[in-house]
């Protein structure tokens, strides 16, 4: 069963690479290799790549990033992340807009509000990670760069 449904290519790519190697391929190297190409298949596909990069894109700007964090407390409305930002409303409004479009967060409606919040678990594991890589310390091994 392939790893990715939809993509069983990839172990018939697998399996001739090994085949045009000329090595004989264990059924443990088999089933990684195997794997390996299911998962390099799966991500690149241009239409993932293209929607990966825009995400990238719109986590890049320190503003947008900001409200994002924000977005991390649980549902808030654009004023409460306006003011813990020190952006204009407009601006944050104008953020959530395209945080929303790529799915990066998601709204709901309370009453007159509309509270704003990350789309899923995903999200913030991407900000928690990258958080925790920015403050731990460089390694012996990293250092000789």
């Amino acid at each position: 069963m392939p790893l990715w449904p939809g993509r069983p290519e990839a172990g018939v790519i697998a399996a001739r690479w090994a085949q045009n190697k000329g090595d004989p391929v264990s059924s443990v190297r088999r089933h990684i290799l195997i794997e390996y190409m299911n998962i390099y298949l799966y991500i690149c596909s241009m239409d993932q790549l293209n929607e990966l990069a825009e995400v990238f894109r719109l986590l890049g700007d320190p503003s947008r990033l900001r409200v994002l964090i924000e977005c991390r407390k649980g549902p808030i409305p654009v004023g409460e992340i306006a003011i813990n930002t020190g952006l204009s409303p407009s601006l944050v409004s104008h953020h959530l807009r395209l945080l929303r479009a790529t799915r990066i967060v998601r709204s709901a409606r309370d009453g007159r509000h509309v509270l704003y919040t990350l789309a899923d678990h995903h999200i913030d594991r991407v900000l928690t990670d990258m958080m925790d890589h920015l403050t731990e310390p460089e390694s012996m091994e990293d250092s000789g760069d």
